[in-house]
C-alpha cells in the first residue's frame, strides 16, 4: 500500500489541528513498538534528550532522501509527508508551545494556511538545497541547547524558552520549505494524511 492507494482525505476545520490529532493516534502504536516512554517528556532528563535528538535525525534523513528524488514530484512530496510526521511527534514529544507571532488574515482561520500565508519566501532562482539545509541548520540549533549528554556526569537545566524558539523556527523553516517546492498548506496536509493511512496499514500488517 502506498499514499496513491488513499482516496480520501477527510476536510477539516484547522489542518494543523487535525495532523497534531492523527499524529498522537499513531504515537500510540508506535510507542508500544518502540518502547517509548509516555510523553510529554522530561525536557531534561539524558533519556529524553536522546530521544528528542533521535527524532530530529530521522527528520533530517527524510528531508534527505527527498532531496535525492527532488525531480520525481510525487516522490519527493512523500518523503517530505515523512519528515513531516516526525517533526509534528517532536513538537508532540517535547510539548513545545507552538508561538509563531503571525498576522492574523481574514480569509483564514486555520492555522497550516496561516503559516503558509506568513513564513519566507525563498527567490526561485536560489539553490534547491537551500531549503532544506535551513530545516536542517535549525535542527541543529535546536540540539545544540539540549546539554545532557549520555557520556556527561554533570546535569544541565535546558534553556526551555530558548529551546521552544528553536523549535518554532524548525516548523517555519519546514512551511518555506515546502513553498520552495510548490507546495501549498492543502499539498501537505493531503501528503501527511495519506502517508499517515499508509503508517497505519504498515502497522495493522506487521511491516
Amino acid at each position: 500500500m502506498n499514499i496513491n492507494d488513499v482516496e480520501n482525505v477527510p476536510q477539516v476545520e484547522d489542518k494543523l489541528i487535525a495532523i497534531i490529532n492523527k499524529q498522537k493516534e499513531l504515537m500510540s502504536k508506535y510507542q508500544q513498538i518502540e518502547g517509548m516512554p509516555n510523553y510529554p517528556m522530561d525536557i531534561d532528563s539524558k533519556e529524553s534528550q536522546k530521544w528528542f535528538k533521535d527524532f530530529f535525525w530521522r527528520i533530517i534523513e527524510e528531508i534527505m532522501e527527498a532531496y535525492e528524488c527532488i525531480s520525481h514530484k510525487e516522490h519527493f512530496e512523500e518523503e517530505i509527508g515523512d519528515a513531516f510526521h516526525f517533526l509534528i511527534e517532536a513538537l508532540i514529544l517535547i510539548n513545545t508551545n507552538l508561538d509563531f507571532k503571525i498576522d492574523s488574515h481574514e480569509d483564514s482561520s486555520d492555522m497550516l494556511d496561516e503559516l503558509f500565508m506568513a513564513t519566507l519566501e525563498y527567490d526561485e532562482n536560489v539553490d534547491p538545497i537551500k531549503p532544506l539545509w535551513e530545516v536542517c541548520y535549525r535542527l541543529g540549533l535546536a540540539a545544540n541547547c539540549l546539554k545532557n549528554k549520555p557520556w556527561k556526569c554533570s546535569q544541565m537545566l535546558t534553556d526551555k524558552n530558548k529551546f521552544n524558539s528553536c523549535m518554532n523556527e524548525v516548523l517555519l523553516a519546514f512551511i518555506s520549505m515546502c513553498k520552495f517546492f510548490n507546495m501549498n498548506a492543502d499539498d501537505l496536509y493531503n501528503t501527511y494524511w495519506k502517508k499517515s493511512e499508509v503508517n497505519k496499514f504498515r502497522i495493522r500488517s506487521n511491516y
